[in-house]
């Protein structure tokens, strides 16, 4: 569902983004901007969890221009989604929002509109989302292996989607331009490349496979590059970067 999510994302604004690597927003940085709409998220679950008597869990995803706040109920179905879109550094809107419990909604959604009031996205950030300097580490190694991944035109940093859960961070760098196009059989790409860091000591995992499966230290990486061979360069140059950290970690 999430890389079908990213997938979409990266179809719409394709056409759209002014991604460029050189101003491309490190993840450390990335995560200090979305600080706020977490701490916001966390205590929105609390409050929901007490006041309803149902256990949620949250997500926060960050894709292109979009902000995109979940709580999900015991039974991991959506409940709350709070879909913000950035307009520029200064000016946030939301795109969407929707509740299950229509009671709360007009009250929740007054909520989230408090988050657009002083709208600053930029770097450095004024807070800073709380890290250890391990998971500090490895998103500035995801980050060098991400960053030679230059065809992807992924907007404000080096990934198509990032997700954030009380449990870990993902980053996800996802290339599929003309994977679909029978015009271009022979000049698709079709490369995955995703980071999987657990945060606050959580082992987390999301490896369903051995394939395509690496790590360095204890985050999980999974590259796999199924691209034309006209087009495979990149991915090359990727799985290099990648063998180069796992060697120089320690």
């Amino acid at each position: 569902m999430i890389l079908k999510k990213a997938g979409l994302l990266f179809f719409i604004l394709f056409s759209l983004s002014t991604y460029s690597h050189a101003q491309s927003m490190t993840s450390r940085a990335l995560l200090n901007n979305l600080e706020p709409y977490w701490v916001f998220l966390e205590q929105l679950k609390v409050e929901l969890s007490e006041s309803t008597g149902t256990k949620y869990t949250s997500k926060l995803q960050q894709a292109y221009s979009f902000i995109i706040l979940e709580l999900e109920d015991e039974e991991e179905q959506q409940f709350l989604q709070i879909r913000y879109q950035i307009q520029s550094k200064n000016k946030l809107s939301i795109y969407d929002f929707h509740c299950d419990d229509k009671k709360i909604a007009a009250k929740l959604e007054a909520k989230a509109k408090q988050l657009l009031v002083g709208f600053e996205w930029t770097t450095p950030a004024k807070q800073e989302f709380k890290l250890t300097d391990k998971e500090v580490l490895y998103l500035e190694i995801a980050d060098r292996i991400a960053a030679v991944g230059d065809d992807v035109f992924a907007d404000p940093s080096f990934y198509s989607l990032v997700t954030l859960t009380a449990d870990f961070v993902k980053l996800e760098q996802v290339n599929q331009q003309n994977s679909r196009s029978i015009d271009h059989k022979d000049s698709y790409f079709l490369r995955d490349l995703s980071f999987l860091i657990s945060i606050k000591g959580k082992n987390e995992t999301l490896k369903s496979s051995k394939m395509n499966l690496y790590f360095i230290g204890d985050m999980e990486i999974r590259f796999e590059d199924s691209s034309a061979a006209s087009r495979r360069a990149t991915g090359d140059k990727i799985r290099l970067q990648l063998q180069e950290e796992i060697r120089n970690y320690k």
